[in-house]
């Protein structure tokens, strides 16, 4: 395998799932609230923890929604524009 292949697959898998998954993101201090389709939620965070994005600190899942934890001294909005991309497909 390609040096950063590992990355660049689990980038792909995040934008597939931001695509199929994620209804709306919005920012709150330092953390994002995510919607899904109801019974998503957890899939798509399992994406985002797995993607092992470095602004992210980590993620919980309800039903229908994630809150995403922001590291220290990033921003929710930040992280938000980051996650955007992923949901645009620019990775």
């Amino acid at each position: 395998a390609l040096p950063g292949a590992d990355d660049l697959s689990r980038l792909s898998e995040l934008t597939a799932a931001m695509r199929r998954w994620a209804v709306s993101l919005t920012p709150s201090g330092n953390i994002v609230v995510i919607t899904t389709p109801a019974g998503f939620a957890a899939a798509l965070a399992d994406a985002i923890d797995a993607a092992r994005l470095s602004d992210v600190a980590g993620t919980i899942a309800g039903e229908n929604t994630i809150f995403v934890a922001a590291r220290e001294g990033v921003s929710g909005a930040d992280l938000a524009a980051e996650l955007a991309h992923h949901l645009e497909g620019d990775t």
